[in-house]
């Protein structure tokens, strides 16, 4: 073993460390501190840890080495976000937020984009040493990673007080899932997109969705809005975000528990899992596999078996860095003309080939056709004298050798009276 941690400390927060995107390092959360170290030897980074009064949750970013945290509010002072590099320990960017009930940071896949969550709250009152926050709604603070001094956008629902938070994988675009508080049967999907002049334009606004969850195709530009829990679990809303227009499609998977796409995009597998319930009903739990555009493929049937569990086999990452892959996408109608040549070619080289192979069947063929020829010509001499002298080679061609011969025959007869 090469460290060990307690986790007898009080206020534990899951999971207990958390790596960096390429393993380098790793850090955890206790009361009032942040302790980053490093996996070479294991050793606490720069042998001290950072002192952080009340922190209460963090995040690594999924491609660089910067971490996100935030400090709760207090009698004096508000909610703080921070971004902060690491080894360096500088601080990148800083927020501060009041009236916050919670804040919940999600990242972009890519690393390019940070989102803060924020529940906010309009009254705060305090009944028997309980706090009860009313008039709860809530803003989302939007970060551009990649841009000079981390510039930062603001999404703000005044209406309504149950929201989350979903990222485009790849892109520039995200949804929010919305419904007002206690309210969770009319759902609002709406879809936004940061364009590059710094601003968030709204896309479309999905009122009245049966959806708890927002589930992005790992390409990009696909979404499923799902239900996976309560008594309408089963839900499954298939969109293209490029024409939010129309539904691809809507599907039913009765308890649905689970949505997973593949790593290609390419399909979705949907699960209603055994775990947890208390139905002994083998019938309840499966799985459906789906098309991206919403096309069942295929259902499971274990007749009195349960299913517990269905995941993807898992595609290993491209070893092409990414300014390599957007150089390829730049040159891409270059490639495919390169490709299309080479495609051609091979066409050609297989047409070459089928035509060598018909050619000498042809010659085969016509050896064996002269062969017979010759036989035949040969023997038809001794034909005609075995049919008293006619030639029946040409009996075809020889009009004189026919005669004409009509025959009647009675198909059927009716009866009818004529009346004056």
């Amino acid at each position: 073993m090469k460290r060990g941690f307690s986790a007898s400390a009080p206020k534990l927060t899951w999971p207990l460390i958390k790596f960096n995107h390429d393993g380098l390092f790793f850090a955890r959360m206790t009361p009032d501190t942040l302790s980053v170290f490093e996996t070479a030897t294991f050793g606490l980074m720069d042998k001290r840890s950072i002192k952080i009064p009340t922190i209460a949750d963090f995040s690594w970013s999924p491609t660089d080495n910067i971490i996100a945290y935030w400090t709760p509010e207090t009698e004096n002072s508000p909610a703080r976000v921070i971004l902060i590099e690491i080894p360096s320990r500088d601080e990148i960017r800083s927020l501060n937020i009041y009236s916050v009930v919670d804040n919940r940071m999600v990242w972009q896949k890519n690393g390019d984009y940070l989102c803060v969550n924020a529940e906010r709250y309009n009254k705060k009152t305090k009944k028997d040493k309980e706090t009860i926050f009313a008039g709860k709604y809530h803003s989302f603070y939007i970060f551009r990673m990649r841009e000079k001094n981390v510039p930062m956008d603001t999404v703000e629902l005044k209406e309504y007080g149950h929201s989350s938070f979903s990222w485009e994988p790849s892109g520039m675009k995200f949804v929010v899932l919305s419904c007002p508080q206690g309210n969770t049967a009319s759902v609002t999907a709406t879809f936004y997109k940061l364009t590059k002049d710094g601003k968030v334009e709204q896309i479309m606004s999905l009122p009245k969705r049966t959806a708890n969850a927002a589930f992005w195709s790992p390409a990009g530009q696909h979404v499923v809005l799902a239900q996976t829990e309560g008594s309408l679990a089963g839900n499954l809303e298939f969109y293209d975000t490029n024409d939010l227009n129309h539904m691809l499609s809507r599907q039913e998977h009765h308890k649905m528990t689970d949505v997973d796409w593949d790593p290609t995009g390419r399909f979705v597998i949907t699960t209603a899992s055994a775990w947890g319930k208390s139905s002994k009903d083998p019938t309840e739990s499966g799985f459906q596999i789906f098309s991206a555009m919403g096309r069942q493929l295929f259902k499971s049937a274990f007749g009195n078996s349960h299913v517990f569990m269905v995941c993807w086999r898992p595609r290993p990452q491209t070893l092409l860095p990414k300014q390599h892959m957007e150089e390829i996408k730049k040159k891409m109608k270059q490639y495919s003309l390169m490709f299309e040549q080479q495609d051609n070619l091979h066409r050609r080289q297989v047409s070459k080939e089928l035509l060598e192979k018909h050619r000498g069947q042809k010659e085969v063929f016509q050896v064996i056709r002269d062969r017979n020829d010759v036989r035949v010509a040969r023997q038809k001499r001794d034909r005609i004298e075995l049919r008293g002298g006619i030639d029946t080679d040409d009996f075809l061609n020889n009009v004189q050798a026919y005669e004409e011969e009509i025959v009647e025959f009675l198909l059927s007869t009716k009866e009818e009276l004529c009346q004056d």
